[in-house]
């Protein structure tokens, strides 16, 4: 048995094909994931792992009020999710108001 290792892994890999596979997946389970939950009446939102961004993007799309801190032990996931967010409309107009904060 190997011990644990003292700095932390990333599950998932960090090439650009991998974080595609990412933001597609999302796509395709948004509705199952999504189709219940309403965060209408919610503010603000902590977004634990956010990664790529892939599910911020669906949360600003379907919440477009809502204020999402999106935190990540990878800094290489969020420079990412800022460039995913960054190209897309109504993403890139609340990533100028400063929503969300990206931040490891």
């Amino acid at each position: 048995m190997t011990p644990p290792s003292s700095s932390p892994t990333y599950l998932h890999g960090f090439s650009g094909s991998e974080q595609q596979r990412l933001m597609t997946q999302a796509r395709l389970l948004e509705s199952r994931i999504f189709g219940q939950i309403d965060y209408g009446g919610a503010r603000r939102l902590l977004e634990v792992g956010s990664g790529v961004g892939a599910q911020t993007e669906i949360l600003l799309r379907r919440f477009p009020e809502l204020h999402v801190t999106g935190v990540d032990l990878s800094e290489t996931q969020l420079a990412t999710a800022r460039e995913n967010l960054a190209r897309t409309p109504w993403c890139s107009t609340q990533l100028r108001r400063g929503v969300p904060v990206l931040g490891a």
